[in-house]
Order: C-alpha cells, then sequence, then structure tokens
C-alpha cells in the first residue's frame, strides 16, 4: 500500500492510500445490511451470503495489511516474524479496549451472562 500526496477537498495536501478501494467499503455495507435484512425482516439466504462475503472481503484485508507489512519490515531490514508481531499487537490494541468497555458496561447493567 504506497503513499502518495493527493489534493484533498479542502485544498490542502495529505498522504492518501494509493491503493484504497472505496469499492470494498460498498460491498461490506452490502453484507450488514443483508445480514440485518435477513434478522430483522425477512428471513432468507441472503443473511448467510452476507456472513459469507464478510469473512471473504476480511481475509482478503487481513492477508493485503499482512503482506505491505512484511514488505514494508524486510525494506527497513526487520526479520519477517516482526511484521506478524506488530499486526497482531495493533489489532490487540485496537479490540481489547473495546471489548472490556463494553464487557463493563454489560455488568453495569446487570445483563444476564455478562460476566460468564
Amino acid at each position: 500500500m504506497n503513499r502518495h500526496i493527493a489534493p484533498h477537498a479542502t485544498g490542502t495536501e495529505e498522504p492518501v492510500a494509493a491503493d484504497y478501494l472505496p469499492q470494498l467499503d460498498g460491498l461490506r455495507a452490502i453484507t450488514v445490511l443483508a445480514v440485518m435484512f435477513h434478522h430483522f425482516i425477512l428471513d432468507g439466504p441472503w443473511g448467510h451470503w452476507g456472513v459469507y462475503l464478510f469473512f471473504v472481503l476480511s481475509g482478503f484485508l487481513i492477508t493485503w495489511l499482512l503482506i505491505d507489512a512484511r514488505d514494508k519490515c524486510l525494506g527497513l531490514g526487520r526479520p519477517r516474524w516482526f511484521a506478524f508481531r506488530q499486526f497482531y499487537v495493533r489489532r490487540f490494541l485496537r479490540i481489547f479496549p473495546v471489548y472490556y468497555v463494553g464487557l463493563a458496561v454489560a455488568i453495569a447493567v446487570d445483563l444476564p451472562n455478562a460476566a460468564v
């Protein structure tokens, strides 16, 4: 994922991902809508298709991030395992704080089975 400087809508220049694919954001939105439609409106196969497509997209994006991180590490002379470790450190720091806040709120409002 190379970065380049592109003009921003405000007239300033800031780094933008050169190979960012906004279509994937649209596909992810469609998968979420398909699952919500399945759960709240009409039972059908689209909920399952939405879940499958979401997992395929997630696998694609995670693989893309890992390959990019590996290439950057090799370019800096670091071993390949360093990219793998950094990937999981970033995931941990992104997911677990929100997880523990959600768990604390669930316990505070006394949701059943929250502390199991």
